[in-house]
């Protein structure tokens, strides 16, 4: 399960990437989702919410778990985490970690487990994106890690809100700023540079 380098990991694979958005429940993509060889899911998946069971919309598997900002997601408020996530995040060493690290956009690479990896990648991320969300940086890595196919799920930029946190609150840690993301161009962005290849899926639209 555990690979130290993380385009070795999705070399090749057929990869599920799975956002947050309310959209994604009351869809039936959970079977097809979980086919996947590996699953990525984002900052708080809803198969750690015990009241949801979203099993037929989200499926239940998870190989790698993505942060914007491990550090900031793991110290921000957990007030309204549910018990099952907080479970998760106690024993985050069952999953392969990807930290995304955009606290400290400009002086370090992302971390795969730990380990700081593609600097130049994140630069040049950067300057294309400006302060990208947790869904596009991860689009914007696999894109560079050569995948058979990355079909991705959950991901409507914002016209339903993000189910864990349908009114965007914001705590003073808070390991995102939901209000700093431009997912109008993040749409457009995405569409251009990822979904018009083949091996780019956008499900749901």
């Amino acid at each position: 399960m555990f690979e130290r380098d993380f385009k070795t990991y999705i070399q090749g694979k057929r990869v599920a990437l799975v956002g947050n958005a309310a959209s994604l429940f009351g869809t039936q993509y959970g079977s097809e989702i979980d086919d996947h060889e590996v699953v990525i899911r984002i900052n708080t998946p809803a198969i750690f919410f015990q009241d949801l069971t979203p099993r037929h919309s989200h499926g239940t598997r998870i190989h790698v778990w993505a942060f914007w900002d491990y550090l900031r997601y793991t110290t921000s408020d957990h007030r309204n985490k549910p018990d099952r996530l907080l479970e998760a995040l106690w024993n985050s060493d069952r999953y392969n970690i990807l930290d995304l690290n955009m606290t400290n956009k400009k002086n370090e690479g992302f971390k795969w487990n730990e380990n700081e990896f593609f600097f130049e990648v994140k630069q040049n991320m950067l300057r294309e994106t400006g302060n990208p969300s947790a869904g596009l940086c991860v689009m914007y890595l696999l894109n560079e890690c050569n995948p058979q196919v990355v079909n991705v799920y959950g991901f409507d930029f914002k016209r339903t809100p993000t189910f864990s946190n349908p009114t965007y609150d914001v705590d003073e840690n808070r390991f995102d700023s939901f209000f700093r993301h431009d997912y109008q161009f993040e749409e457009q962005y995405a569409k251009q540079k990822f979904f018009t290849q083949e091996r780019f899926n956008l499900k749901g639209e």
